[in-house]
Formats: structure tokens, C-alpha cells, sequence
């Protein structure tokens, strides 16, 4: 095994990220060594290569908030060398080196083994956004949603996570994404229609009578408004579940 590897390194908040070659002495303390064979590109990865400092707490940094890849080295009983695995999250690509590299180090509790009939491709392809959908979708069910019943308010179904759950909750896609806040939005996957960011106020009229259910994704004024606008049974995403007090509404409303 070769003892230098390629990553793509963030130094500072106003350099640059840059392909470097690295040495596996370099990288950060853990008890498995991964050979990353695919990531993924995220939002906050687009930061961390863009504005790194509205991400990024350590530097120097290898962005990448998930990856898949084959374990290299293990000194825990829960790997070994051979052994397909995925990771997304526990901070990796923000205070932990993460997947836009050809190794990795890090902690064996944050590692999931591949599941069966998944290819380490596949699982990438699914990604964070996929996963953070998937949790989403389960928490509807938990909360008695059910194909065929009223629509679901996605907030943010022009975005990977979202637009994943507009189509896996086939609900309404009420697409808050881009700078100009428009009438845009995307429709596909299970998405019954689309409202843009400027239409939210006018739920008030249309769907006053009806209860919905609505996932959150995008957070503050998005937020503010839709629970501003009709009777909701609200389902907080697990990746903005903390935002629900910024408006001082709880998240069993």
C-alpha cells in the first residue's frame, strides 16, 4: 500500500482549494483507514469550496461530508480490511478531513457497512440527501401519513433533499431555493404542483380549510410563513428540527 495519496485540500478561508499529495501521516486520528472510492457533492461542500469560512471549522480541511469506499486498516473488532462501508455525517468535511480524497481515517462508530445489493456507487448515489430524506418520509409515517391522503408541503423541493422527499412523500413541492426567492420550483418524482417562495403567503386562502402535512428543510422566514398560513401537522426535517423555536412554535404543533 502506497504511503501518499491525492485530496483536495481547503488551507485558509481566502485560498483557494487545491489538489495536493498528502501522506497517510498527515491524516487525522482514527481506528480505520478507508480507500474512499466515491462521494458526493452537497450543499455544504459547495460552501466549504466557495465561502469556506461560513463551514469550515478547522483548517487546513478536505471538504466532503460523505463518502463510500473498502477499509484499508482497522484496529476496531467491527472492521476489517476488505470490509465495504459508507459514511455520511459526524461533522466530516467541516471539522473532520472527509471524502474528497483518496484516503481516509476516521472513527469506526461513524462508519455503516454497505447494505446488501448496494454498490458502493449506488449508496453515493444516494447520498446524505437521500438518507436525510429517507428519515423525513419516515417521520411522516410515524405520523399516520399515508398514500392517497392530503398533500404535504416540502419546503425546499428544488434541492436534493427536498425534492427526494417531494417525491418519496408524493406531496406538494413548495420550492424555496435560489437567491431571488421566485415563483420557480421543480415538478417531478411525486410532486402534485409547485409554489415558489413569494406564493407561501397565498396557502392561507387555498388551503385554509384543509390540514396538511409539512416538511421543513429551509428554515426561518420559509418556516414562518407556511405555519402563518394554514392548520399544519408539521414535521420537522432531522437536519432543521432545532430552527422550530426561532418562531416560538414547537414541533408537535
Amino acid at each position: 500500500m502506497t504511503s501518499t495519496f491525492k485530496g483536495l485540500v481547503v488551507r485558509a478561508s481566502d485560498a483557494p482549494p487545491t489538489i495536493e499529495t498528502l501522506s497517510l501521516d498527515q491524516l487525522p486520528p482514527g481506528d480505520v483507514l478507508i480507500d474512499v472510492r466515491y462521494s458526493t457533492l452537497n450543499y455544504k461542500d459547495g460552501l466549504a469550496l466557495n465561502t469556506p469560512e461560513k463551514v469550515i471549522r478547522r483548517f487546513p480541511m478536505i471538504p466532503g461530508v460523505d463518502f463510500s469506499g473498502v477499509v484499508l486498516e482497522s484496529s476496531s473488532p467491527d472492521y476489517r480490511a476488505g470490509d465495504e462501508v459508507i459514511l455520511t455525517g459526524w461533522e466530516v468535511g467541516e471539522k473532520y478531513w472527509g471524502g474528497y480524497a483518496q484516503r481516509a481515517r476516521v472513527k469506526s462508530e461513524w462508519l455503516v457497512p454497505l447494505p446488501a445489493g448496494l454498490t458502493l456507487k449506488q449508496a453515493m448515489a444516494v447520498g446524505t440527501a437521500g438518507v436525510t430524506a429517507m428519515l423525513c418520509v419516515e417521520a411522516l409515517a410515524a405520523h399516520a401519513v399515508v398514500p392517497g391522503g392530503r398533500p404535504v408541503a416540502v419546503t425546499g423541493a428544488a434541492g436534493g433533499v427536498d425534492f427526494d422527499h417531494a417525491g418519496d412523500a408524493e406531496g406538494i413541492g413548495v420550492a424555496g431555493a435560489g437567491g431571488g426567492g421566485g415563483d420557480g420550483g421543480r415538478r417531478g418524482g411525486g410532486c402534485r404542483g409547485r409554489r415558489g417562495r413569494r406564493s407561501l403567503l397565498r396557502l392561507r386562502d387555498a388551503k385554509r380549510r384543509q390540514r396538511h402535512r409539512y416538511c421543513e428543510n429551509i428554515g426561518r422566514s420559509n418556516a414562518h410563513h407556511v405555519l402563518h398560513s394554514a392548520r399544519l401537522r408539521i414535521t420537522p426535517s432531522p437536519k432543521l428540527a432545532p430552527s422550530w423555536h426561532e418562531h416560538g412554535r414547537p414541533a408537535s404543533l
